[in-house]
Order: C-alpha cells, then structure tokens, then sequence
C-alpha cells in the first residue's frame, strides 16, 4: 500500500506504493508555482523536502529540466554521509532520483492531472504499480518525473502481426516485439476455430501488452466472444486497458469484447470460472526474477508454468483448448519436463507448432502446444 499525505485547505491524496518515500511521515508538502524562480524551490529540495507543483503541464515539465540542469546545486549541500567509492555512483544516483520525486503534482483518482489545462493519463495509478483500488477513491500525488517517463514510455507504437493497428508498452510491460509468437497464434486460432464453439470463453493468462487477448478478438471477430485478459502487473494490466481502447476505438475489436479483470496471481482474479480457450506466453528463462519487468521473462525451476499446468484442467470447459507457448532457450529437460508436467495435471497434446527465431544475436526454437484435457 501506498502513503496517505495530507495537504492544508485540499484534504487527503493517495500517494503510490514505489514512490512513498517521497514525502516523509507527517510532512505536508510545500507548495510552489511551475513559473516562478526555481531558487527557493532547489533550497526546499535540499533540505529533502516534498513540493507541490501548480500550473501547466508544459511548465512542470520545463521545471523538470531545470532542476536536473542544476544537479550539482541539487546534491551538494552538506549532511550527507561519506560513501565507499565502489559504491559511491548507486548512492548518489539514487539520492538524485529521490530528490527529483519530491517534485510533485496532484491528480484526479481516475489520473486527470490538476494542471492548466488538465492533462489524462488514463489508468495512472495501475501505471505506477499499484492496484486500480489501492487509492479507496482519494485522488491522487505523484512525481512529475515518475508521469513524464510514462508518457515518454507510451510514444513508441508496436506492430503486431495480425492487428491493424500497433500497440503501446512502457518499459516495465514486455514489449510485442517477437512477431513469430503473433504468426503462431493467428495460425493456431485459424486452425481451431471451425471446432469452437458458436460462443466462446477466451481467458488469456500474463495478458501483458494485451496482444494476445487482442489478437484473439480480432481473429475470431465474426463469432460470439468474451476474452479475458490477466496479469498479475497492475502495469501490464494498464497497458492491455490502453491497448483495448485505443483498438475499439479506431474500430478494430468491438467494445466489452475484451474484459480485463482486477489481476492477481494465476487464476485467482477469475475465481472457479472455465474456459473454451486459455492462452499463455509464460516466462520460460531459468532465473530467479529481480525486477518487475523480470516476472514476464524468468520463471526459476519453472514454478509459475508448473503451477499454472496444475490449476488449468480446473478451468477448460469439456473440449476446451490451452495454447501455451514455450521456447527450448529454457534447455532440452526443461522442455521435457513441461511435457511431463502436463501429462501428470491430465493434459494431452494435440498439435504443435514451432519456429526457429533470432533473440538477441541467438537462435531459439518457440513452440505453441495445443493442449486438451484428457
């Protein structure tokens, strides 16, 4: 959970959970104007201090940039411990990061900004890592820098194959970059689609971008559909809700069509629910994961496929089908284990297909496994 922080004369905002440490326990943040002289505001920030930042967004933004012009006149003030000197690069780069956060400005609970004019950032708070609830209703405080990165991280547009349109991702959401995986995905759904149903229950599991989910819709437009999408990252779970939009908006997919859930772990964000159709890219390097990015490419002794093999008979309708990737970058064993895992949770394959790609100067197979419950 996040910082509640109280402001005088404005009431109680929601500060999120990875950015908490901006304002100290019981501190009101001063307030400043974007325009005016950055001097006695670099003086506040010195003192570790939080700031209030009013005005136009294009001002906070130019702010912004004059106090990291002034990053000597930010760190040189006295009171800081001496630090090793193979240390002393982290300690620095971090206390910059930590006085550039208390640089700061209110927001909407739905993320319109508090500027002049008011700037969206739709699904803000899910951006930032925490769940869309966390803040129970109260709007919004968050950095400037933390919003400026995220709108720099939603410019570039991602092709997918099989979409008409690209999609977006920001850094902490693994980006649709692997055509390969798409063309196996349209050929699988092509290839299934004159057994499925005339109404069908899609659940696309770690939706991150939301391309799977997406693709899914677009694919199958013609039949009667419902596709959930889940993560257990508010921040992918953001992406696919911005994705969904901007695709039902430019006509692409039909609007309720695809339906992101709360997230959570594995199945938990749709209860005993079954499905016609799950579809999961997994993490599949052997590692354990250190960041949040991590999560959607390590996955140590294959404990969240394991798991997830387990749990999904429990939710495939009679008939129903698991697309699962998977790639032999995760070694030969590995990939005979997942085979043996699936067996032993009473799942029998029925179809493969594979491709032999190029990641990072090095050539892998991936393969998408058509599985049904025996």
């Amino acid at each position: 959970m996040g910082k509640i922080v109280e402001i005088a004369g404005r009431g109680q905002f929601y500060l999120p959970t990875a950015w908490q440490d901006a304002v100290d326990e019981g501190e009101a943040p001063k307030m400043f104007v974007a325009g005016g002289s950055p001097n006695a505001l670099l003086k506040h920030l010195r003192l570790e201090h939080a700031a209030l930042i009013t005005g136009s967004w294009q001002d906070m933004r130019r702010l912004l940039t004059t106090v990291e012009a002034r990053k000597k006149e930010l760190l040189g003030y006295v009171g800081q411990p001496r630090v090793a000197r193979e240390r002393a690069r982290d300690y620095w780069a971090e206390t910059y990061r930590q006085a550039l956060a208390r640089l700061l400005v209110t927001a909407t609970p739905s993320g319109t900004l508090d500027t002049a004019p008011p700037v969206e950032v739709p699904y803000l708070l899910e951006f930032l890592g925490d769940q869309r609830h966390a803040n129970q209703g109260l709007p919004l405080i968050v950095p400037i820098l933390a919003v400026r990165h995220l709108q720099e991280m939603l410019g570039p547009k991602y092709p997918v194959f099989g979409l008409d349109h690209p999609l977006v991702a920001p850094d902490a959401v693994l980006q649709p970059r692997q055509q390969d995986v798409y063309e196996l995905m349209q050929e699988a759904l092509l290839a299934l689609a004159p057994a499925m149903p005339a109404q069908i229950e899609a659940l696309d599991m770690g939706c991150g971008s939301g391309a799977l989910a997406l693709l899914i819709a677009a694919t199958w437009r013609e039949k009667e559909l419902a596709v959930w999408a889940t993560d257990i990252l508010p921040e992918a779970l953001a992406t696919t809700r911005l994705n969904v939009d901007r695709l039902v908006a430019r006509g692409e997919i039909t609007a309720g069509v695809v339906r992101v859930t709360d997230g959570g772990d594995l199945y938990a964000p749709v209860g005993d629910q079954r499905f016609d159709l799950v579809t999961f890219n997994p993490p599949w390097t052997n590692a354990p994961a250190r960041t949040r990015l991590e999560v959607a490419r390590y996955d140590w002794q294959q404990r969240t496929v394991l798991r997830f093999l387990a749990e999904t008979p429990a939710h495939l309708k009679p008939d129903g089908h698991l697309l699962l990737f998977y790639s032999d970058n995760a070694g030969e064993r590995v990939v005979a284990s997942l085979h043996t895992h699936a067996s032993d949770a009473g799942l029998h394959l029925q179809h493969s297909w594979s491709r032999r790609i190029r990641v990072a100067r090095k050539w892998e197979y991936i393969y998408l496994y058509d599985f049904i419950a025996s």
